[in-house]
C-alpha cells in the first residue's frame, strides 16, 4: 500500500509512486518486439510475487489493447474481471494488487504518447463501471479496500490546454490519490490534484475538485464539501448491522469490516 505524504505536494507523491512501481523486479526478457508486457502474478504467504507472462485472458474478461510501445500491465491471478478493458498508447504502467474483488465495466484508458502514465490499485479492490483516465506524467492510486459504485469518472487532466496572456500553461496535468478504505458513490466525478483520505464517503453525483484531509469524511455536492468527518464505513446495508432491532442504531461490534460471505 502507497504512503500518501500530505506535506508534500501532488508532483512529489507523484515521484515517489512512480520510483515505488518500477523498483518492482520485472524481468525485462518477458516483454513483447514492441517492449510490451502482460504479467500475473500469485502472491505467497510471505508476500513474495511469482510473476508469469499472461498468454490468455479469456478467464479473465479483460479486454488489453496497446496501441505504443513500453507498456506494462500487472494483475493479480485472482481478480475478477468482467466487460473491463485497458487501452493504452506508450509508456503506461497498471500494477493491481492482489484482490478477489469483482471489477465489471471498468475502462482504463491513456491514448498519450509523450511521459510516463501510472495506474496503482491496492488489495480488496472492487468496481462496478468507471471511466479512468490517465495523462502523461501523472498517476491515479487507488489504496487498499476501496470500493466504486457504478458510472465513476477519473481523469488526471482537464483535456484541454489554459494559458494566460505570456503563454503560461495554467492548468498542468495532477495525479489523483484515494486512500485506504474509502467508498465512491455512483456517477461520482473524481478530477486531478486531489487527494480523498482513508475511510472517506464520496456522495452520489459528487464532482471532487480538490484535495481533503480529514479521515472519514463525507464529502457531497458540486464542487464536493464536506459535510462530516470521523467517519467509517461497512459493505453491509444498515439493516444487517444495527443491533436488535433497526430503529435502536446500535452498531454490532462484531461485524465491524465483515462482510457477510
Amino acid at each position: 500500500m502507497f504512503k500518501y505524504d500530505a506535506s508534500k505536494s501532488n508532483r512529489d507523491n507523484t515521484e515517489r509512486l512512480f520510483e515505488l512501481i518500477l523498483n518492482e523486479e520485472i524481468p525485462a526478457n518477458l516483454r513483447d518486439e514492441n517492449k510490451n508486457l502482460i504479467l500475473f502474478f500469485e502472491e505467497t504467504d510471505e508476500g513474495e510475487k511469482k510473476f508469469e507472462v499472461a498468454n490468455n485472458l479469456e478467464s479473465q474478461k479483460l479486454e488489453i489493447k496497446f496501441i505504443g510501445t513500453n507498456n506494462t500491465v500487472i494483475i493479480p491471478k485472482t481478480a475478477r474481471f468482467e466487460k473491463s478493458k485497458i487501452i493504452f498508447s506508450s509508456n503506461c504502467i497498471f500494477f493491481m494488487e492482489a484482490t478477489k474483488g469483482r471489477i465489471i465495466n471498468t475502462f482504463f484508458r491513456c491514448e498519450r504518447e509523450k511521459g510516463h502514465a501510472l495506474v496503482y490499485i491496492g488489495k480488496k479492490f472492487s468496481c462496478r463501471g468507471a471511466y479512468i483516465t490517465i495523462y502523461p506524467w501523472t498517476c491515479i492510486c487507488i489504496n487498499d479496500d476501496c470500493m466504486l459504485s457504478t458510472g465513476i469518472k477519473l481523469r488526471t487532466s482537464d483535456g484541454h490546454t489554459i494559458i494566460d496572456d505570456l503563454g503560461n500553461i495554467k492548468n498542468t496535468n495532477q495525479s489523483i490519490f484515494i486512500d485506504r478504505h474509502c467508498w465512491i458513490g455512483n456517477n461520482a466525478t473524481i478530477l486531478k490534484n486531489t487527494y480523498i483520505p482513508e475511510n472517506s464517503i464520496i456522495g452520489q453525483n459528487t464532482i471532487v475538485t480538490k484535495s481533503f484531509f480529514e479521515k472519514g469524511s463525507i464529502i457531497v455536492g458540486t464542487p464536493g464539501k464536506v459535510v462530516s468527518v470521523g467517519n467509517n464505513w461497512v459493505l453491509d446495508p444498515p439493516d444487517k448491522v444495527t443491533d436488535t432491532s433497526f430503529e435502536s442504531g446500535k452498531f454490532r461490534d462484531d461485524l465491524f469490516f465483515v462482510s457477510e460471505k
